[in-house]
């Protein structure tokens, strides 16, 4: 199980804002019938085979030709004509190109192909950091001057985009293959039929349908306006409509550039096969940033208003953020109310509502995320960011921090968890088990010493439970064995798992633990809750 707690160490606040660059599509007049226009004064030029539009001087015979207009060469959708899509890009961009400057020109080399990837590149940051650079490490002039760097790139690219010459006239599709890894973390065979890899899951691809509704592209969408059939960049195959008045730019042979910080509304999610083998669509629509962070506000406010009513507190206190800024992101929101039902259901109800009162007591939050925990400032918090909490924080799916009382969960990275028969598997998007352990070390902390001049101390650190887990350490999962803090958190998640396997395993190879955690809670309360 991927997870972590925080230990004393050097604690210092990173407080830095998210700094988010907004789309704004803008009404731009259409010339979807140009060719309708224009079709009566059409001729092709014989040697060069590009229409020409010619104009009758008055008073002479002689034709006269006019400014060659590249929106002839237009369509709304290239679909699989790539030469056609290329021959109206040059034309219909050549105006934007010739506007650049050479520093431009790098930055935009740079975005397209990293001179270092490893150490500096830009979408990859941006994706990492959920689009907001300043949540790198800063503590060293060398981490500051990548950051200016990243600033001031950043800076050159949305100006480059706000050119007037590369706003869209029309709506239009580009294309863009993806891998599920990138995507959401999920593996190819999570998807494949496993009797014929060249053939999806049916019932696999439903359920994703289901949950993704919309995302955000966090880092500088990237599209091509024609698609490529087949390949193996990627089981998904993104087909987004751009709308008119789009800011966009051009990159190479028919690929186009378009804002970082984009939002994503997701019209169809279905099954194409192409050279024999089957592909996910996805049928997207590019909108304002805005829209689909009202979306998710809502639905933080709809579940932050169950529960304050569910545990009876006070209806001012908000207790549940939802910090999403990838592509992914619907499959959190829908998915959080059952989450938290689950545990709502699974744990002591007077047990959830102390701890949450508790949390709430200093601002303590539960935080669904999309972004990689090392990025979190509610992560690191009291300490500043470097580049050793980064790697220490890498890939963790969630933790508990007792500094600030706060439980942060990733729904999109996957964890490795043990079953009751110690077979280890891996674990993709929600999984409640894990919530579970981290509200685990929440009751822990809770029920442990607790003075303002000095780091909390869990009750798991206290000399009667380390004394258990001497004894009883190793008997349940290889991840509970670690150090005492993560063994109680373990036994907790058992005690309370929806599998009467594992709540039976705790029982009988850690009597001594699980005795300890009903006298801390008052579990007699609760007479069925090891009931089949």
């Amino acid at each position: 199980m991927n997870t972590k707690t925080l230990l004393r160490g050097a604690l210092l606040c990173l407080c830095v804002e998210t700094v988010f660059s907004t789309y704004h599509p803008k009404k731009t007049w259409a010339t979807e019938n140009m060719n309708q226009i224009y079709a009566g004064i059409t001729n092709h030029d014989v040697n060069s085979g590009i229409p020409i539009i010619y104009s009758k001087m008055g008073g002479m015979n002689t034709s006269v030709p006019m400014m060659f207009n590249p929106d002839l060469l237009f369509k709304p959708d290239f679909k699989h004509d790539k030469e056609g899509a290329e021959r109206w890009v040059k034309e219909h961009y050549k105006r934007w190109t010739d506007s650049l400057t050479l520093a431009n020109e790098k930055v935009i080399n740079e975005l397209k192909n990293p001179a270092d990837p490893k150490n500096y590149n830009i979408n990859e940051t941006l994706k990492q950091t959920g689009g907001d650079i300043y949540r790198l490490p800063d503590e060293t002039n060398e981490e500051k001057m990548i950051i200016k760097k990243y600033e001031n790139d950043l800076e050159n690219i949305d100006r480059i985009l706000r050119l007037k010459e590369g706003k869209t006239l029309n709506k239009m599709y580009v294309y863009k293959d993806m891998k599920l890894e990138t995507f959401n973390e999920t593996p190819e065979s999570y998807f494949k039929d496993p009797s014929n890899s060249n053939k999806l899951n049916i019932e696999k691809i439903k359920e994703l349908k289901e949950q993704f509704e919309y995302g955000i592209s966090s880092d500088y969408l990237i599209g091509n306006l024609s698609e490529r059939v087949g390949g193996n960049n990627g089981l998904l195959k993104w087909r987004i409509e751009i709308p008119a008045g789009t800011n966009s730019g051009h990159l190479d042979e028919d690929r186009l550039l378009f804002n970082m910080n984009t939002g994503l509304e997701i019209k169809d999610v279905k099954i194409i096969n192409q050279q024999g083998r089957e592909y996910i669509r996805i049928e997207a629509k590019l909108v304002p940033a805005g829209e689909i962070d009202a979306k998710i506000y809502k639905e933080e406010l709809n579940l932050q208003a169950s529960w304050n009513s569910k545990l009876n507190i006070d209806l001012s206190k908000r207790f549940f953020s939802l910090h999403l800024n990838d592509r992914y992101a619907s499959s959190i929101t829908k998915g959080v109310d059952h989450f938290i039902q689950t545990l709502w259901d699974q744990v002591p109800q007077e047990v959830i509502k102390k701890v949450i009162e508790n949390m709430s007591e200093v601002g303590g939050r539960i935080i669904f995320t999309d972004t990689d925990l090392s990025y979190i400032k509610d992560v690191i918090y009291p300490d500043n960011q470097t580049t050793d909490n980064v790697d220490f924080f890498k890939d963790t799916k969630a933790l508990y921090n007792p500094f600030n009382r706060t439980i942060i969960y990733n729904g999109i990275s996957p964890t490795e968890n043990e079953d009751a028969e110690g077979a280890k598997k891996k674990v993709v998007g929600m999984d409640v088990g894990t919530f579970i352990h981290e509200f685990g070390h929440a009751v822990d902390y809770y029920y442990g010493i607790e003075d303002r001049f000095k780091p909390p101390i869990a009750i798991s650190e206290t000399d009667t439970f380390k004394e258990i887990f001497q004894r009883e350490g190793n008997s349940l999962t290889e991840y509970g064995g670690e150090d005492s803090g993560e063994f109680f958190a373990e036994a907790f998640r058992m005690m309370f798992s929806s599998d009467l396997k594992e709540r039976e395993k705790v029982v009988t190879k850690a009597p001594n633990t699980v005795g300890f955690i009903k006298e801390l809670l008052g579990i007699n309360l609760y007479p069925n809750m090891f009931a089949n």
